[in-house]
């Protein structure tokens, strides 16, 4: 798996344009609003985005910050989640979702250092992965970053009842165990 891979599956998880009334973040298409769209640059209307210009997007914006190149390194599978995750939710949420996950199975510190939950992957977020990855499952890792993103969809709902019309979407495309 590579990055254009994961960052095409992502875009196609996302779908093209959209612009349903309930949703917060306006207008998008392949899951970029334009809002984001504005912070690079683009001078046209969002429903016009070529894809290469959603994926130059989505590196800068979501692929860098999370450092998925090493986390590619070290398990695809984790990497698009994480990746996925902060498409949808945002890389300080999808960083502290693998933050939480990282130090809760942990084993109270036996395996490394746990790291602070901060939403930043930085290079001891990345040690504790490799670590981790090294003596444990990486998949049921991946298996609790999707039960908190499961949670967040739930309490979403919880908290705007016109939600309801994405969590179903939500919960089919994005939650995998």
């Amino acid at each position: 798996m590579t990055k254009e891979d994961i960052i095409r599956r992502t875009i196609g998880i996302e779908g093209g344009f959209s612009d349903h009334p309930y949703d917060l973040g306006g207008k998008t298409k392949y899951g970029i609003s334009q809002k984001l769209a504005d912070k690079y640059h683009v001078t046209y209307n969002i429903g016009n985005l070529p894809k290469d210009v959603a994926i130059h997007i989505y590196s800068k914006e979501f692929w860098v910050p999370l450092r998925c190149e090493e986390l590619l390194r070290i398990s695809p599978m984790l990497t698009l989640e994480i990746f996925d995750t902060a498409v949808n939710m945002g890389a300080p949420r999808a960083a502290s979702f693998l933050q939480r996950s990282i130090n809760a199975l942990n084993i109270g510190g036996k395996l490394y250092k746990d790291v602070t939950v901060d939403g930043i992957i930085g290079s001891k977020t990345t040690g504790a992965v490799q670590q981790y990855c090294i003596k444990r499952d990486p998949e049921v890792l991946v298996k609790m970053i999707n039960c908190l993103q499961g949670a967040r969809y739930v309490s979403l709902v919880e908290q705007r009842e016109k939600n309801e019309a994405f969590i179903y979407g939500w919960m089919k495309n994005r939650i995998h165990i």
